[in-house]
């Protein structure tokens, strides 16, 4: 297995504002830790080993009538794949999730 340790935390907030009690908010972070032996594991595009990888990631969940769900979320993942020096630049994920009943 190419990660020795992994940690992730992360704190969810429901009614962040007064005016709306449904939606909520939450922010989460983590670190994977990857070997430093070559034979299980070696970065992508690159001959480096070990290192590590991180992400901060938030997000907004909206509920709006009629049980549509609205949730934008941001990712930034940092020294992606680990190695060291990294040979990936790091990474900005944007998503939008839509929930619609039917």
């Amino acid at each position: 297995m190419p990660v020795n340790w992994s940690a992730v935390a992360g704190v969810l907030r429901r009614a962040p504002l007064p005016t709306r009690p449904d939606d909520s908010v939450g922010f989460l972070s983590g670190i994977a830790q990857f070997t430093d032996n070559p034979s299980i594991y070696t970065a992508p595009n690159s001959t480096a080993t070990g290192g590590h990888e991180a992400v901060l990631e938030c997000g907004y969940r909206v509920q709006l009538p009629r049980g549509v769900l609205i949730q934008p979320d941001f990712q930034f993942i940092s020294t992606l794949g680990g190695g060291n020096p990294t040979a990936l630049d790091p990474a900005i994920v944007v998503t939008l999730r839509v929930e619609l009943p039917f």
